[in-house]
């Protein structure tokens, strides 16, 4: 029987590979898994590093991620043409996708870092803490694992490295071995801005490598804490093992996201929303997480909708990502081809309708392109339903009631992104009943994730933890909270205990009447004449 380690691809992946453009078939490049022993190595360097890095001044870590953010744009042309060649995206797409989730990424933690990973002084002015002085600390977790996927590998692994990097944790970077060039040049930003300001590079470490690496780095103990993105086989592995060793991590394991178009929407620009609908599939190649990967459509509807949105798609060109009038290149290569083609080939063993548009053949070894599809007539038990399909495969399902569109959707096992499409009140309750994180209303919630200031997240099987917004950079440091007796060298009062330990009815009658001045007074926080006379009354008495 195979356990769930058996079945990862991380003991039986090459420890050499090579790289092809999976339009031109053209090939990029070939590289090797480290050994153990340097990837150990590797690690000692970036737990060795960590506490200068830490401990220099917060300006000094914040001048380092602008210097990234400043090569970023700098480099942003070489940076798109390297992500295109491999990951096969049409530049525009790259800018957008990647380049420009990126930099909003970046600039959020620098804009936010200010005030999360700076101590802040809480003073307490109320009730029986009087005089008490607190401040709170964010300290960084120590060696922090960023293991990133190929369908954007610089946009997606930005929003856990810039954070990170700038609360004073080192990093330990392993791209996808399908995107090493640009995992490479990602990485690049990084040592330079640290070699401008001629600081250490251990602190920020590249290691690439196939499944077997990223397995090594989650089971040391000198990491801290894993921040993945990728497959939910893997995901569910890598919190297995977190949890064993009490290690804090950050997942995002992918979708099956729903797009439910309301019969309300009938009265509607039902050509737009499909377009929505399209776009929200068939972007990068259908390679996204949080893509639409079924449209549910009242039966009332269903004609017209399919109609649309077979017009649609076959429209879409496929091509060289490097050619202007392209809308969509090929999938990342062609071991992902023949996964597409067999989940499309059994819904049409099982009777479903299949309708392709036009794609480039594949006259060499190693091109990837793929005609898009919509499905419709498909069958509950086929791959298309029951699997995550990360491709440009869009099934069509019809739904009688409303009531039952939203159980379908409910029933699936993921929980990243959904979306309705209807009149605004009605969209916003079906909304509300659907068990996903995050909900586009007449919108795809895809748009959600450049926002950085929004938390990124999925409920069910997408995978627990945070990225983005407040909650997913505070996820990189743990809150310490000092709290010191203001003046205790030289106000009598306050050195005694808040609480006594001894009985008595004055001390029952002066702490009862406390519970009621506990709110302090209404202006600036000050003490209430009760706790005044409390504290004189007792400022002798010692219990114990």
């Amino acid at each position: 029987m195979q356990t769930l380690e058996t079945a990862l691809p991380l003991t039986t992946t090459p420890t050499q590979w090579n790289k092809y453009n999976p339009a031109t078939g053209d090939w990029l490049g070939q590289y090797e898994n480290p050994s153990s022993e340097m990837v150990q190595a590797q690690l000692e360097l970036a737990h060795k590093a960590q506490p200068a890095w830490a401990s220099l001044s917060f300006e000094v870590r914040l001048d380092v991620l602008k210097k990234v953010e400043q090569l970023l744009v700098d480099r942003a042309d070489a940076l798109a043409l390297t992500i295109s060649k491999e990951v096969g995206k049409p530049l525009a797409e790259v800018y957008q996708s990647d380049l420009l989730s990126a930099r909003i990424a970046l600039n959020h933690a620098i804009k936010q870092g200010k005030k999360l990973f700076q101590p802040r002084v809480l003073n307490w002015h109320r009730g029986l803490l009087f005089g008490r002085t607190f401040i709170q600390r964010p300290v960084p977790k120590g060696v922090i694992t960023v293991i990133s996927p190929w369908n954007y590998p610089v946009g997606t692994p930005m929003s856990g490295l810039a954070g990170a990097f700038l609360a004073g944790n080192t990093i330990i970077f392993k791209p996808s071995e399908k995107t090493p060039a640009s995992g490479s040049a990602l990485a690049q930003l990084f040592t330079d801005a640290l070699t401008y300001y001629n600081l250490p590079t251990a602190c920020f470490q590249l290691v690439q490598g196939t499944g077997i690496v990223g397995k090594q780095l989650v089971e040391s103990t000198l990491v801290n804490a894993v921040f993945f993105t990728g497959s939910e086989p893997v995901g569910r592995w890598i919190q297995t093992d977190c949890t064993r060793q009490n290690k804090p991590y950050t997942l995002e394991l992918g979708g099956s996201d729903p797009l439910i178009i309301l019969p309300s929407a009938f009265s509607m620009d039902l050509d737009a929303i499909v377009s929505f609908a399209v776009w929200g599939r068939f972007s990068n190649a259908g390679q996204t997480c949080a893509a639409v990967k079924r449209l549910l459509v009242p039966k009332s509807l269903a004609p017209v909708v399919q109609e649309l949105v077979v017009a649609k798609v076959a429209q879409l060109r496929v091509g060289n990502p490097l050619e202007a009038t392209t809308h969509m290149g090929p999938l990342i290569d062609a071991h992902q081809l023949a996964t597409l083609e067999a989940q499309l080939a059994d819904a049409q063993a099982l009777g479903a309708s299949v309708m392709r548009g036009a794609a480039p053949e594949n006259t060499v070894a190693h091109q990837a392109f793929f005609a898009p599809a919509v499905v419709w007539n498909v069958p509950p038990q086929a791959k298309i339903l029951t699997e995550e399909v990360f491709g440009a495969i869009l099934p069509i399902v019809v739904y009688e009631t409303v009531p039952e569109a939203v159980a379908h959707c409910n029933a699936l096992p993921f929980g990243l992104t959904a979306n309705v499409f209807g009149q605004a009140e009605e969209a916003r309750t079906v909304g509300s009943q659907l068990q996903y994180a995050h909900i586009g209303v007449n919108d795809v919630a895809t748009c959600h994730y450049p926002l950085a200031k929004l938390p990124w997240h999925g409920w069910k099987a997408s995978g627990p933890g945070v990225r983005n917004g407040e909650v997913g950079l505070m996820q990189f440091v743990d809150v310490q909270i000092v709290g010191e007796t203001v003046g205790f060298e030289w106000l009598p009062f306050v050195r005694k205990a808040p609480w006594l330990f001894g009985a008595g009815t004055n001390e029952v009658a002066d702490t009862k009447a406390l519970l009621e001045d506990m709110g302090g007074a209404s202006v600036m926080k000050l003490p209430t004449q009760g706790l005044l006379n409390y504290l004189w009354q007792n400022r002798a008495s010692q219990k114990l």
